[in-house]
């Protein structure tokens, strides 16, 4: 899956998680504009071109969550919104995306990121 790169060549962190079955799993893209600090809104959805894969798109330059979903084409889950911090390897996750909700499971993106940076609890509440 060929990953756009509107404004500069993205970072892309690819990682396969093999399913139950041992053929089956998800391909997680992790994709950020830049490693420099920044803020913004993110979506997990499938992409449109391949379904059986998760994609976890980041993008500060993305007005609204639907901006994400018709740059990246994905079928989205749900988000919220992002503060990466490189230097302090810090990632804080919180919020909804207005129109798709919160993705269905935070604790799995939180995942994603552990090891590579700390987690941040969220600093706003949370609305369901």
């Amino acid at each position: 899956m060929a990953i756009p790169q509107p404004g500069g060549a993205p970072v892309i962190i690819r990682r396969y998680d093999p399913g139950f079955d041992g053929e089956s799993g998800l391909t997680i893209w992790l994709v950020l504009r830049s490693m420099r600090p920044a803020q913004g809104k993110y979506l997990v959805g499938r992409p449109a071109a391949d379904p059986r894969s998760l994609l976890f798109v980041f993008d500060e330059s993305a007005a609204f969550h639907r901006d994400i979903v018709i740059r990246y084409q994905m079928l989205p889950d749900g988000g919220g919104w992002l503060v990466f911090q490189p230097k302090e390897r810090r990632l804080h996750l919180f919020g909804r995306s207005q129109e798709f909700g919160r993705e269905p499971d935070r604790d799995l993106v939180r995942g994603l990121w552990r090891g590579r940076f700390r987690i941040s609890p969220a600093l706003l509440p949370e609305r369901s």
